[in-house]
């Protein structure tokens, strides 16, 4: 007879076999997650480089060993193969072939290989992308957002929001952006606060405005650095506070934030954040840079510019002699 749980069970308890039954699907739901499966195959690709870098083969090895397993049918391989013949590794440069192994690669699954296709339009080297170009970028997009690539949600959103490769669709580049700035990407975030500023695409809401754009800062996004600034500089949606606010321009500026370093320049031209070599007063500065630029044609021209005024001596009547 089957034995009866024992009285002294806990409500909530459960038995060794229902325990290893709520693991095992749980660790099937893992493997099955796209994110998990692309962090696998970078590390399947990195224990390969370690393998043949110990075992001493040449980069000529190292590509046949990445062909025959791309011929094999392995994506992973294929975008091996097409980076080996995009940088002349082991084999010879051709464009041609690497892009073929590329395509080869986005069609078998491979999500970096989908991104690259889709960045590039398809074609190595072209300045500019045509309405197809475009049309094919959103559909690798769409392929690898859909297996879990944070970047492709926000290229795809961006493309979805613009119109560029297919009608433009505001709600639906809101639910990819979202996507993306949930799983922490820095330009989404930033751009989705922005949506929320100025009511693109959602209902305006300042609040959520500097809640995302306080997420995009953490995540070290220059841009939103330099608009919490600008909002705690004009007191706009937050209380008007200069020190913050110079703050989060320093930290903009010292991620190479132009306009960011701009306004220190303006704000602080001594600012001890600049090399002493470079600490120049507003005036020489201004100086300096027409002359490099050669606009100055005359020394009335770079005083008027500088707004000094004339020599004493310039305008003097000639002495007799």
């Amino acid at each position: 007879m089957p034995q009866k749980k024992s009285e002294n069970m806990k409500k909530g308890d459960i038995s060794d076999a229902e325990r290893e039954r709520l693991i095992r699907e749980v660790e099937e739901e893992i493997l099955q997650n796209p994110t998990y499966q692309f962090y696998e195959k970078l590390l399947e690709e990195q224990t390969a480089i370690d393998a043949a870098r110990t075992s001493a083969l040449t980069a000529e090895d190292l590509f046949r060993v990445h062909l025959d397993a791309a011929q094999a049918g392995d994506s992973s391989a294929m975008w091996a193969v097409a980076n080996m013949y995009l940088y002349g590794q082991g084999v010879s440069t051709d464009v041609k072939k690497s892009l073929e192994w590329r395509q080869k690669a986005a069609q078998a699954g491979d999500s970096d290989a989908m991104i690259e296709l889709a960045r590039r339009g398809g074609y190595f080297g072209k300045r500019h992308k045509s309405a197809n170009d475009y049309a094919q970028a959103v559909v690798w997009y769409r392929r690898a957002a859909e297996m879990g690539r944070v970047e492709a949600m926000y290229r795809l959103a961006f493309l979805l929001g613009m119109g560029q490769g297919i009608e433009k669709d505001a709600p639906q580049a809101i639910e990819w952006l979202r996507k993306a700035a949930v799983a922490g990407h820095g330009n989404a975030m930033e751009m989705l606060a922005k949506c929320y500023r100025n009511g693109r695409g959602v209902e305006q809401n300042d609040m959520a405005a500097l809640i995302w754009y306080q997420k995009a800062a953490a995540a070290k996004n220059s841009s939103a650095m330099y608009e919490l600034a600008q909002l705690y500089y004009h007191g706009h949606i937050v209380a008007r506070d200069k020190e913050k606010a110079m703050e989060w321009y320093k930290k903009a500026a010292d991620l190479g934030h132009k306009e960011s370093q701009n306004l220190l320049r303006e704000l602080m031209p001594n600012t001890s954040d600049t090399p002493k070599s470079k600490r120049i007063p507003h005036e020489r500065g201004v100086y300096c840079r027409m002359l490099k630029a050669r606009t100055a044609t005359s020394l009335e021209k770079v005083r008027s510019e500088m707004s000094m005024p004339p020599s004493s001596t310039e305008n003097s009547p000639t002495p007799k002699q």
